[in-house]
C-alpha cells in the first residue's frame, strides 16, 4: 500500500488498509457502532449523547481564518479550477494504467492483464493513425489530392471540414496559377460553392470568382508565392490539427514510462487532503476515511446562534439553502413574499420576490440553483427565475431588487390546477419537473418548461401536506392528513406502496442514500422508516421513533436528516429546533429558546450551516462555535 506524499498538504490517513493519521482522545463518531447503538434506555443513551458529542468538538472552524460568528455562515472562497483535461489521451492512457496496477497490486492480476491488453490494442490503433497522417502530410506535399480528400472524409477530427475546404481551395488556386479556367470554373462550382453560406467572410467565395478573370494570382493576393510555398502552409496546418485532436503522440511517449509504486493510492490521498483542507471545519484528529463516493465532510454539531435574517412582516413557514455553493438562503412567509438573502450577511435581503396573494407554505429551489418555486394559499406554484438578478446583485451595490409577479409563472389557475391552498412544492432532480399537493387532496407534476400539468395523482383522503421523490427519482412520495404515505410511479401514476397510520402528516424526507425515509405527523411524532421492509399498508412498522419535540396543533412542522447522514432534526412548537442521533435516537442538541414556533430546520453541508424558519418572522442559522459549551444554552432575547 502507498505511503503518504511528502508534500501533501495535510497529513491524511491512508484509504483502504491504512490506519488513521495520528492516535487521539477523540474517538471519531461513526453511525452503527457499539455506541450508536445503544438502546434508548437512560445509561445508554446518555452515553450516544456524550460520544456524539465529543465527536463534535473534535471540529475546528477555518472557513474565514478565525472562530468568529461573523464569518460563521459566510461564503468560502472558491478553490481554483482545475486545469485537467479528461480528453487528453496522455491522462486517459494513465489513468488506466494506474487502476491496471492497482488491480495487480490488490491480487487481481487477470483483470489487470485484460485492462492492459484492451488499452494495448487501443495505442495500436493510435500508432496506425498517426502513421496514416503522415501519409496524408505527405501526399499534401505531393498534390496526391485524392488521397487527402479520402482520410478528410474519413476522419473523426471536428474540424476536418473546414480543413476539407482549404484542401479544395489549394486545387483551384493552382488550377488559377496554371491557368486551366475552364477546370477551375468547374472545380469552383461543384467543390467550393457548397461551403459558399458556411463560411465567416459572406465576399470570400465572390473574391474566388473573381480570379477567373485575372492574369495571375498574385495580383490579387499579395501573399500568394507559388504552389510549394502554399502547400508547405497547408501540411503546418495540417500538422497542427492533427496535434489537438487524439492523433497525439504523446500517448505513445506516456506509455514507455511506468507507474510508480501506489501511485493511484497517493492521487487518491491527495485529492481527501485537498477537501479536508477545502471544508469550513477540519478536524482536530482525523478520522479514518470510509468511502470515495462523497466528498469528505466534517462532523458539526451546531450549538450557537450565527445570524438573524430579519425583513419579513409576519412567520417563516419555510426556508432552503441554494445556489452551487448553498451561499443563498430562500424563506416563504405568511407575509405573501419570498425572500432571498445572502448567507452570512444577514444586513438586508438580496431578492423580494413579490406576487402571491396569500400565504407561502412551501417553496423549493432547482438543483442548478438559478430557479425558485413557491406554493401558497392562493392555489397558485410560482416559478422565479433569480438566475440574473443575483449575477445583477453581485455586479452592482443595489441592497435589494424587487421582482414582481410578471417574473413568474403561475402554474395552478382554474382547471387544470390546484383548488385553494397549495401546501407543498418540489423540484425534481429533473429540473424541468415540478411536483405540488394541496388541500384538494391531488398530487400534480408539472412541466415547467412548457407551463402545463403533466399528470395529476388521486386516491389521498384528505389534504396532501407533503412531496418528495426516491432516490432514484422515479417514485413520488406524498405525505397527507389522512394518515397515509403513499409512493407513486411517475409515469403509470399508479400508486405502488404506502404507509398506513402514520398520523396526520407534515413532512417526508428520504436520507442521501434512498435506504430510510423520515416521517413527521401530529402527535409528536417523527418516524424513521427502512423503505427495504416496506411491503405497504398497516403492516410496516417504523425502526426509530423521535421524541421530545412538539407537533400537536395544526402547523406544519417539518423534520428532515442533518446535519450528519447520522442525524435528524426537527422544528418544534416549544420553540427549539431538536437534532437526534439517527440510529438509537437520542436527542444530541436542543437550539433556539427565542419567541415562537420553529417550522423547519434544513442544513447545508457545503456552509456547516443549519437554519430555522419561526413564527417571530425571523431566519435564523447555527454554527459551532468551539468556544462555546458544546450543548447549547438557550438566550432569550426580546
Amino acid at each position: 500500500m502507498a505511503g503518504r506524499s511528502a508534500n501533501s498538504p495535510l497529513d491524511v490517513p491512508v484509504i483502504g488498509n491504512g490506519s488513521s493519521a495520528a492516535p487521539g482522545p477523540i474517538v471519531p463518531y461513526t453511525p452503527g457502532s457499539s455506541s450508536s447503538s445503544v438502546s434508548g434506555a437512560e445509561v445508554g443513551e446518555k452515553t450516544v449523547v456524550e460520544t456524539i458529542r465529543a465527536a463534535a468538538e473534535n471540529a475546528m472552524y477555518v472557513g474565514n481564518g478565525g472562530s468568529s460568528a461573523e464569518g460563521a455562515a459566510s461564503s468560502p472562497q472558491p478553490a481554483a479550477s482545475v486545469t485537467l483535461d479528461p480528453e487528453n489521451p496522455v491522462i486517459k492512457e494513465e489513468i488506466l494504467k494506474m487502476v491496471a496496477a492497482y488491480l495487480a497490486n490488490e491480487g487481481y492480476t487477470a483483470s489487470s492483464m485484460l485492462l492492459m491488453d484492451e488499452a494495448n490494442v487501443r495505442r495500436t490503433e493510435g500508432r496506425r493513425a498517426e502513421q496514416r497522417s503522415k501519409l496524408v502530410k505527405k501526399a499534401i506535399q505531393e498534390g496526391d489530392w485524392a488521397e487527402v480528400e479520402k482520410f478528410c472524409n474519413k476522419s473523426s477530427i471536428r474540424s476536418m471540414k473546414n480543413f476539407l475546404y482549404c484542401v479544395y481551395k489549394q486545387q483551384y488556386l493552382e488550377l488559377v496559377d496554371r491557368q486551366e479556367y475552364q477546370k477551375a470554373f468547374t472545380y469552383l462550382t461543384k467543390k467550393l460553392k457548397p461551403f459558399e453560406k458556411q463560411r465567416s467572410h459572406p465576399e470570400e467565395f465572390k473574391d474566388l470568382c473573381y480570379l477567373l478573370t485575372c492574369k495571375s494570382i498574385a495580383d490579387v493576393d499579395k501573399d500568394w508565392d507559388g504552389i510549394a510555398a502554399a502547400r508547405a502552409r497547408l501540411g503546418a496546418m495540417f500538422t497542427s490539427l492533427v496535434a489537438d485532436s487524439e492523433l497525439t503522440d504523446a500517448a505513445t511517449e506516456s506509455s514507455s514510462q511506468e507507474v510508480p509504486p501506489g501511485r493511484m493510492l497517493q492521487l487518491l490521498e491527495q485529492a481527501v487532503a485537498h477537501q479536508i483542507n477545502s471544508c469550513r471545519y477540519r478536524p482536530k484528529v482525523l478520522p479514518p476515511i470510509s468511502t470515495l463516493l462523497r466528498d469528505y465532510e466534517c462532523f458539526v454539531l451546531p450549538n450557537a446562534l450565527a445570524h438573524q435574517y430579519v425583513g419579513h412582516s409576519s412567520n417563516v413557514k419555510c426556508i432552503s439553502f441554494f445556489g452551487p455553493d448553498q451561499q443563498y438562503l430562500v424563506s416563504g412567509s405568511s407575509d405573501q413574499t419570498v425572500r432571498v438573502w445572502q448567507t452570512g450577511f444577514p444586513t438586508a435581503d438580496f431578492l423580494l420576490l413579490k406576487g402571491h396573494s396569500a400565504r407561502i407554505w412551501d417553496i423549493s429551489t432547482s438543483p442548478a440553483g438559478g430557479m425558485i418555486a413557491s406554493a401558497s394559499g392562493d392555489s397558485t406554484v410560482k416559478i422565479w427565475n433569480v438566475e440574473s438578478y443575483l449575477l445583477e446583485l453581485c455586479n452592482t451595490s443595489s441592497a435589494r431588487i424587487e421582482c414582481e409577479a410578471a417574473e413568474t409563472l403561475s402554474l395552478g389557475t382554474g382547471h387544470s390546477g390546484h383548488e385553494r391552498d397549495v401546501y407543498c412544492v418540489a423540484y425534481h432532480a429533473e429540473s424541468s419537473l415540478v411536483t405540488s399537493g394541496g388541500y384538494d387532496k391531488t398530487v400534480r407534476l408539472w412541466d415547467v418548461g412548457k407551463g402545463l400539468l403533466t399528470r395529476s395523482f388521486h386516491g389521498h383522503e384528505a389534504s396532501v401536506t407533503c412531496v418528495t421523490y426516491s432516490a432514484q427519482g422515479n417514485l413520488i412520495i406524498s405525505g397527507s392528513k389522512d394518515n397515509t404515505v403513499r409512493f407513486w410511479d411517475m409515469v403509470s401514476g399508479v400508486m405502488v406502496n404506502s404507509l398506513n397510520c402514520v398520523g396526520d402528516v407534515t413532512s417526508v424526507d428520504i436520507s442521501s442514500n434512498g435506504l430510510f425515509l423520515l416521517t413527521a405527523s401530529k402527535g409528536n411524532s417523527n418516524r424513521l422508516w427502512d423503505l427495504r421492509k416496506i411491503v405497504g399498508g398497516d403492516s410496516a412498522k417504523a425502526v426509530r421513533l423521535y421524541k421530545g419535540h412538539q407537533n400537536t396543533a395544526t402547523n406544519f412542522i417539518r423534520a428532515s436528516f442533518g446535519p450528519a447522514a447520522s442525524l435528524v432534526m426537527s422544528g418544534s412548537e416549544d420553540g427549539y429546533a431538536y437534532v437526534w442521533d439517527r440510529e438509537s435516537g437520542a436527542q444530541v442538541q436542543r437550539l433556539g429558546g427565542y419567541t415562537g414556533i420553529i417550522y423547519s430546520a434544513v442544513w447545508s453541508s457545503r456552509q456547516s450551516t443549519l437554519a430555522t424558519s419561526s413564527h417571530d418572522g425571523v431566519v435564523r442559522t447555527w454554527w459551532y462555535d468551539e468556544t462555546k459549551p458544546i450543548e447549547y444554552q438557550a438566550e432569550y432575547r426580546d
